[in-house]
């Protein structure tokens, strides 16, 4: 007798959970404090520390000052957010906090994705290397 068993195998969720978030003052303060790694794009500097005891986090400084307009900064941020989603479950356990360059204010779209994509392909790249 032969039985026909189906198993429903799906990939984790990807989801942005607030666990994935920095939060507050401390968080941010402890990778300004000790940068393991700095990436720098042209519109966007990135700030990592390794060690996180849980998974990955992201944080992001976009300043007024940088970044003129409300729907220019949450361009950033959605667009990182998305890229982290993504990528969450290949990359190291570490805090990224994201910092907006003069130029990220006149970068269209394509230009700040392009920036997102060589920044994280450097992080996973340093990842393999060490791992």
């Amino acid at each position: 007798m032969m039985f026909n068993v189906l198993v429903n195998i799906s990939p984790p969720p990807q989801t942005f959970l607030k666990s994935h978030r920095l939060l507050n003052a401390a968080d941010f303060d402890a990778v300004f404090k000790s940068v393991d790694l700095k990436i720098a794009t042209p519109h966007f500097l990135y700030l990592i520390h390794f060690g996180q005891k849980s998974g990955p986090r992201i944080g992001f400084v976009i300043a007024k000052k940088k970044v003129k307009t409300a729907v220019k900064r949450n361009l950033i941020k959605r667009l990182h957010r998305e890229k982290f989603r993504q990528l969450q479950y290949d990359l190291p356990r570490c805090d990224i906090v994201v910092l907006a360059n003069p130029k990220a204010n006149h970068a269209t779209k394509a230009q700040c994705h392009q920036s997102i994509e060589k920044a994280f392909k450097r992080i996973l790249d340093i990842e393999r290397q060490d791992g």
